[in-house]
């Protein structure tokens, strides 16, 4: 018991304990904000699109 409290009071006095997951969060909320960014500038694709195909040549 007394092992595993020393462990802990070690880590939370070092500073660099809790960067990495600081950093994780920061990493996560900025590709998120990314993503809806990347998502507001694709248009909504129309929902009753057709394509008609005349013919096809391959140029033979």
């Amino acid at each position: 018991m007394n092992r595993k409290n020393k462990k802990n009071r070690s880590f939370r006095q070092n500073e660099k304990g809790m960067e990495l997951p600081i950093n994780i969060v920061v990493m996560l909320v900025v590709g998120m904000v990314a993503l809806a960014a990347l998502l507001s500038i694709i248009p909504e694709s129309k929902k009753n699109l057709i394509v008609e195909v005349e013919s096809v040549d391959n140029g033979i």
